[in-house]
């Protein structure tokens, strides 16, 4: 081997472990920014909050809409609005009744025992035997829609 060619050789074993340190130490910045600023408490709390507004907010919407005369007077109208509309990552649940008579339930999963003695008209946490729910309800005339969703 002449001179020129050792030197072409600990060129590149110099470049090739110069690439190599480098690769590690921007791989390391980009972990280090990463943990550190995805599991922040602040950061996790705010998300939270945000999502918290966010179910909240479309659960009135929603009943807004389930107040609606079409779906008042129709279970089946009102189980078609929650199946085209409510596609979210919240699973709401959706309770309607009639003179203190439960009219329409948008599914099984809630004990409708306890939820019949919730005090009208407001939002508010609730315990049920199956978790903590956000209850949201408005009375219309003789009807009162009711709308949860878990929250642990």
């Amino acid at each position: 081997m002449d001179k020129s060619e050792n030197n072409r050789h600990i060129i590149r074993k110099f470049l090739f472990y110069l690439s190599l340190a480098l690769i590690f130490i921007l791989t390391s910045f980009i972990y280090d920014f990463r943990i550190n600023n995805s599991s922040s408490p602040e950061k996790i709390l705010k998300t939270l909050q945000t999502d918290f507004n966010d179910a909240e907010k479309k659960l009135s919407v929603y009943l807004d809409s389930l107040a609606q005369p079409n779906y008042l007077s129709g279970s089946d109208q009102a189980g078609a609005f929650i199946r085209e509309h409510v596609n979210s990552r919240f699973a709401f649940h959706f309770y309607t009744y009639k003179n203190d008579s439960l009219v329409f339930w948008s599914d099984n999963s809630v004990p409708l025992s306890q939820l019949a003695h919730v005090e009208r008209a407001g939002n508010r946490t609730i315990s049920l035997a199956n978790g903590i729910y956000f209850y949201n309800d408005t009375i219309i005339g003789e009807y009162r829609l009711a709308g949860l969703f878990l929250l642990k």
